[in-house]
């Protein structure tokens, strides 16, 4: 089983990142999803990721680089309702192709 990863990515790393990566990661474990893992990092961090396979960008500020990975905004994290956030997050786990424990 190959581990998944989520980026989460921010421009300054504080706030806005920080609140979506926490949300990502409490869905991953109530999920008990052991193959996904999620990442915070500055977009300036994301050319040392180019090219890694099975990955998911979150992006909430912009991003020029493409990756060749699925990318997301990920603004519902921050001001979206508890169902919108759950459904970007399945939309999120689909693009990897993560199977879940029904």
């Amino acid at each position: 089983m190959d581990q998944k990863l989520i980026l989460v990515v921010c421009g300054a790393g504080i706030n806005t990142s920080t609140m979506a990566g926490e949300f990502i990661s409490d869905e991953i474990s109530k999920r008990k999803l052991k193959n996904v893992k999620v990442k915070t990092v500055l977009v300036n961090d994301l050319p040392r990721y180019k090219g890694q396979k099975d990955m998911a960008i979150v992006y909430m500020t912009k991003v020029d680089t493409d990756m060749g990975v699925p990318s997301f905004q990920g603004m519902n994290f921050l001001i979206g309702t508890r169902d919108t956030k759950l459904e970007l997050f399945d939309k999120i786990l689909e693009s990897l192709d993560v199977e879940q424990q029904g």
